[in-house]
């Protein structure tokens, strides 16, 4: 039997051995060009992706100018306390540009994690704004309906999240958000609705690509990862929750701007011609 004994948990010293060593460990090799190198594969095999990024990137860029209008408001004393636009700046930009460069480093599966995260923040800020209109940021937070937010509960926030953003956006939503954490995001999870609910989980996921593969996915391991042509059918997939989760968050963003008429007006860029469309 080996015995492993780990040293007791001590004040980092950032110039010993030993951290160099950790840093040495996890980033020497994540350098430009191995950066490129998997920017180059999704260019060539999965083009889809990088354009779904390019609408989650210009989305995080554009709706973040919202919050210089929430300044000029509180400097005319009129009401600012609006979440949204916090959400955005804190919360959104940064899952979507470091999800970007997990993109790069090989880790597509922690793209999902921010993936979640980003659809979730977005809702919950648009709905809270919209639910208490006119109430400040410490009412706003300190109200149950913030506390014990659930977008896909139908005993918490669905019913009057439906009324909100409608029925139809809601359900969307929550698809999206329910592949995300059943398939991706828990270790180990069920998949659907009801009593027929599929395995699902990290470690499901796992599994089944060792049965058909007989090895594990190259991800586990430390970055960078280089793509290949086995990682296509989980970037094609992921190219279409980013799709998925681009329309979501304009039309929540929509609801919300409509609402208030704040902040710029987005355009969705139309896969299907050359032509944008103004929302």
């Amino acid at each position: 039997m080996w015995v492993v004994l780990l040293p007791y948990r001590r004040k980092y010293k950032c110039s010993d051995d030993i951290a160099i060593e950790d840093f040495e460990l996890v980033c020497s090799y994540m350098d430009k060009r191995n950066l490129k190198a998997n920017f180059e594969f999704l260019c060539n095999y999965i083009p889809e992706l990088l354009d779904a990024y390019a609408g989650l990137i210009d989305f995080a860029i554009h709706t973040a100018s919202t919050i210089v209008m929430l300044r000029r408001l509180r400097s005319e004393g009129a009401y600012a306390d609006y979440i949204l636009p916090l959400s955005i700046l804190y919360i959104i930009s940064p899952h979507v540009f470091s999800s970007y460069a997990n993109l790069m480093l090989g880790f597509p599966h922690y793209v999902l994690y921010s993936f979640r995260i980003i659809a979730e923040a977005l809702a919950a800020a648009a709905y809270i704004d919209i639910i208490y209109d006119g109430e400040s940021y410490d009412r706003k937070i300190s109200s149950s309906e913030y506390k014990h937010f659930s977008l896909c509960s139908k005993k918490r926030t669905r019913p009057k999240a439906g009324k909100v953003f409608g029925e139809e956006l809601v359900e969307r939503t929550c698809n999206l958000l329910n592949q995300l954490s059943s398939l991706w995001l828990h270790p180990i999870a069920g998949y659907g609705r009801g009593d027929d609910r599929k395995p699902g989980g990290q470690l499901y996921t796992l599994l089944l690509y060792r049965v058909h593969t007989g090895t594990v996915p190259r991800y586990v391991y430390p970055p960078p990862v280089l793509y290949s042509e086995e990682d296509l059918p989980l970037l094609r997939y992921l190219a279409k929750l980013a799709e998925e989760l681009y329309d979501i968050l304009i039309d929540i963003y929509m609801t919300w701007n409509n609402k208030f008429n704040l902040g710029p007006g987005i355009y969705r860029v139309s896969n299907d011609s050359n032509s944008d469309e103004n929302i």
